[in-house]
C-alpha cells in the first residue's frame, strides 16, 4: 500500500473554472488586513497536489495512481474562517484491466501560513 499527504499546490493555482461551487449567503465577512475582499477569497477554489508519499517508488505489483490528490480533493482546496470536522471516506480505483486499488480517505483542515493566504489574494 502507499501513504499519500495531499495539500495545497505549491505554485497555488486557483482553479477558476470550478462551476460546481457556489456561493455560500451565509458567509458574510469584514475585510480582511491580508485581503481586500476576503468573501472573493472565500469563493475560489485552488489546486490540491501530492505533497508526500510512502513509499517514495511505485510497487511492482501497483502501480501509484496520479490522479490520487484530485480523487481525494475532487473540488479542491478552499479557504474557511472556520475549521470544519475531520471527514473520511473510501475510494476504489480500477485500472483498464480491472485490478483495483482501495483508498481510505482522512481530510482534514489546518490553518494557512500568511504568505500563502497572501499569494491567494492575488
Amino acid at each position: 500500500g502507499y501513504f499519500v499527504v495531499v495539500g495545497l499546490d505549491s505554485a497555488i493555482v486557483s482553479l477558476q473554472d470550478d462551476e460546481s461551487h457556489t456561493e455560500d449567503p451565509n458567509i458574510s465577512s469584514p475585510k480582511s488586513e491580508l485581503c481586500e475582499d476576503l468573501n472573493s477569497l472565500l469563493e475560489k477554489r485552488f489546486k490540491a497536489s501530492i505533497i508526500d508519499r510512502f513509499p517514495l517508488e511505485d510497487h511492482t505489483d501497483t502501480i501509484f495512481p496520479p490522479q490520487v490528490a484530485m480523487f481525494a480533493l475532487p473540488e479542491g482546496l478552499s479557504v474557511k474562517i472556520s475549521c470544519p470536522l475531520p471527514t473520511f471516506y473510501i475510494v476504489v480505483f480500477t485500472s483498464n484491466e480491472g485490478s483495483r486499488l482501495y483508498a481510505s480517505v482522512l481530510t482534514f483542515h489546518d490553518e494557512l501560513p500568511k504568505d500563502a493566504l497572501y499569494k491567494m489574494c492575488k
